[in-house]
């Protein structure tokens, strides 16, 4: 199977206390630094104890790789929806 180029969604630039910041986009819109968080909010939205729930979508890492896996998969098929 021929390997397909990885597609290249740009730089986002920002300024921080007059420091210049830069980060590569993973998806359309979405930086390392943004899924990052995304990940972390989502953790913080589990109870405590769900880490040991019966149900693997309640613990706090498999949120944060869904919150991630649903940021990404919007980020690129969401513009065609609207």
């Amino acid at each position: 199977m021929k390997k397909l180029p990885r597609p290249d969604f740009g730089i986002s630039r920002t300024s921080h206390e007059g420091v210049e910041l830069e980060c590569r986009c993973y998806c359309p819109g979405l930086t390392l630094h943004d899924l990052t968080m995304i990940a972390e909010r989502a953790k913080k939205e589990a109870k405590p104890g769900d880490e040991y729930a019966g149900d693997p979508s309640k613990w706090p890492d498999v949120r944060a790789v869904r919150a991630v896996a649903d940021a990404v998969l919007n980020s690129i098929f969401e513009p065609e929806l609207k």
